[in-house]
């Protein structure tokens, strides 16, 4: 976004925010007054819009989805924000600022359970660390936590991802974290012992925890966004949300998948304080230790739906010409369901029901049933209804349209990229036999 277009959406804002508030009552008079002028006096609206705004008490206004596109410097302004905002610190802040957030928006009620649970993880955590919290200094009567839980908590961020991504490698999570959280140990000259194992899963567990309630808090703000964007009130508000269900259940079970592994994480910081030594309690340790690693695969694998909803990713990149960890679009998802469920992959006989899709019956849905089903379907349903398809594939560069049905926005790709879909839905062994000379 350009510094232009970034102060016109924030003078934009900044009149809807004071309008909200009932505080507007100076800005009509102000353009009842110019209403006759020729040259409308833009320096002083924006002069008489920043004062007002700054009577308001809010948080400072950030940029939506739909406008994070990249600033003179080159850096995605989501980035800049983040960079921006104060580090949340893992032993002395709480949730309870994300929690009070999270009321405001339309669908807090439904998460409201997970919320909670997040939130519990998060403190029981915290109280495990408690023997880390104590008065260090005769001059101080507040406990104060430990140099190396400090240490600890401040880079669990970035250390993170390699405990994750090595844990099977290493044999378990804990394994792992001795081997890439350096700031387990104390440096030399330290007098300090390295944190313990229960003290570790904690921390990671506290993480853990924190990400689940961000990520919930993502899921009804860009709702939340999107509702607006599209005028939507109390009445048509279910009828939204159905047409965004396939979003929020791939974004809820990322959640979801988060949320036990933090649930797990604290689950076994709770056994190793109590020194859970027995045959049977090593076993189900090791479930455990199992989960989390596999689920921390998953987490890392499947990232949510892309705002924007065009494109997802299916699996986990393994190398080689596999079409696991690829990205699908959209477009190219419906044609490989639709090579499925005709069992035909020949251009021509599915460019026969996409032409069949764009025609209405008398109720004005879709001819096709195959295609009426795709859509309906429980699990990974097709997002998109075909507008307009060519007569003949002859012309690589004629343009297929179809309608993103969960954004009504339009799209088209080329004839060609409908052949490469095509070729790229058929099974391995479709692809061997049809390259065998006879």
């Amino acid at each position: 976004m350009s510094n232009r277009r970034r102060r016109v959406w924030l003078t934009r804002a900044r009149v809807r925010a004071i309008v909200h508030a009932g505080l507007d009552s100076e800005i009509e008079s102000f353009l009842e007054c110019q209403a006759d002028e020729t040259h409308f006096p833009i320096d002083q609206y924006k002069g008489l819009v920043r004062e007002v705004f700054g009577r308001l008490e809010q948080s400072p206004l950030e940029f939506p989805c739909a406008h994070q596109g990249r600033d003179l410097q080159r850096e995605s302004l989501s980035k800049i924000q983040k960079r921006n905002r104060p580090r949340f610190d893992l032993l002395q802040d709480d949730l309870s600022g994300l929690m009070q957030a999270a009321e405001e928006h339309r669908l807090w009620s439904d998460y409201h359970e997970d919320l909670e649970s997040a939130y519990s993880v998060f403190e029981k955590a915290r109280e495990i660390l408690a023997p880390l919290r104590r008065v260090n200094l005769s001059t101080r009567d507040a406990p104060q936590w430990s140099a190396m839980a400090i240490r600890a908590a401040r880079s669990v961020s970035y250390s993170r991802k390699p405990i994750f991504q090595y844990a099977s490698r290493f044999g378990s999570v804990l394994a792992s974290a001795r081997r890439f959280w350096t700031e387990l140990t104390p440096p030399q000259g330290w007098k300090s012992k390295p944190l313990a194992d229960h003290e570790v899963y904690a921390l990671l567990a506290m993480y853990e925890a924190r990400l689940s309630v961000e990520s919930i808090i993502g899921i009804l703000r860009d709702f939340d966004q999107w509702a607006d964007e599209n005028d939507v009130s109390d009445d048509n508000e279910e009828t939204f949300r159905d047409e965004m269900a396939r979003w929020e259940w791939r974004e809820a079970r990322y959640v979801h998948r988060r949320l036990a592994q933090a649930k797990d994480l604290q689950h076994l910081a709770q056994l190793a304080v109590v020194g859970a030594d027995s045959e049977r309690a090593r076993q189900y340790i090791g479930e455990l230790e199992h989960e989390v690693q596999q689920r921390a695969e998953l987490l890392a694998a499947v990232s949510p739906l892309a705002k924007d909803g065009k494109v997802f990713s299916e699996g986990r990149s393994k190398g080689g010409q596999t079409r696991k960890g690829k990205t699908y679009s959209t477009f190219k998802l419906a044609v490989r369901h639709l090579c499925v469920k005709l069992g035909t992959y020949i251009p021509q006989e599915v460019l026969g029901e996409m032409r069949r899709d764009c025609e209405d019956d008398e109720e004005g849905d879709s001819r096709s049933e195959v295609m009426n089903d795709l859509r309906g379907a429980s699990e990974n349903p097709v997002f998109l209804r075909f507008q307009s398809v060519p007569d003949d594939l002859s012309d690589s560069a004629a343009n297929i349209f179809f309608v993103l049905t969960h954004t009504d926005k339009e799209e088209k790709v080329t004839v060609g990229t409908f052949r490469n879909a095509v070729s790229a839905a058929k099974p391995n062994k479709t692809k061997k036999s049809s390259n065998k000379k006879i």
